[in-house]
């Protein structure tokens, strides 16, 4: 089990790191690890492989990825989660599986009081304000809020404010519609670190175009770099 210390260390390696990459695509389990090593190399030493069960079958694959990625990386500080997880079994087995974070796409308290039996740093998902309330008792380290669609600064800019306000020893990350664009700008916002799947593409992985993932990872680097010297 992961003692609390620990889960707040990775997520305070989460937040230096400033963007954590989901990636969602259809390839084998070597494909993963090459794709890990590409965003390190990039700059980016973290991600999150999306499960998403089709037909109810559990994509054993994408778990088995995990497993392999950290032990291919193992002398690095390489992060790798396991999103976007629903049930207390998919908690389990992400955690078998070496996951050191998991994230889900609603504010699931199955998920998070299962994370936390095992030891697990959780980040679970809200919307609202009565979201976040409902998580509260559970001591989440950090919330993935969603942005509204479509994306507006000024929207944003607000919503983090009213948040903040209400919920001030709480740290939100931010996902919906980040890009290289305005990832720098939400960091400057005080969110903890952006959430994006713009870096890790189908078509990409399908041409086994490692460099491009790795240049794509730079750019976001940069965009990090670039707020944290605003900041």
């Amino acid at each position: 089990m992961t003692s609390w210390p620990e889960r707040v260390a990775v997520l305070e390696r989460l937040t230096k790191v400033g963007v954590l990459p989901t990636v969602n695509v259809e390839t084998t389990v070597g494909n993963y690890v090459e794709i890990a090593r590409a965003l390190l190399e990039g700059g980016i030493p973290a991600m999150e492989i999306l499960y998403r069960p089709v037909l109810s079958e559990i994509p054993i694959g994408r778990f088995e990825a995990i497993r392999e990625i950290r032990r291919a990386l193992a002398g690095t500080r390489f992060l790798i989660g396991c999103g976007t997880l629903q049930t207390a079994e998919d908690v389990s087995l992400a955690h078998a599986y070496g996951a050191q974070f998991v994230v889900s796409n609603a504010a699931a308290i199955e998920v998070v009081k299962a994370a936390n039996t095992k030891g697990i740093l959780v980040m679970p998902a809200a919307e609202t304000q009565e979201e976040v309330r409902s998580l509260l008792p559970y001591n989440p380290l950090a919330i993935k809020l969603f942005m509204p669609s479509p994306l507006d600064v000024r929207d944003s800019t607000l919503r983090l404010q009213q948040f903040r306000g209400c919920f001030p020893r709480t740290g939100f990350a931010v996902t919906g519609g980040i890009n290289l664009d305005n990832a720098a700008w939400f960091l400057q916002e005080g969110y903890l670190f952006v959430i994006s799947g713009g870096m890790v593409k189908q078509d990409v992985v399908s041409r086994n175009a490692w460099k491009e993932i790795s240049e794509a990872a730079e750019h976001f680097a940069a965009q990090v770099s670039v707020a944290r010297k605003k900041g």
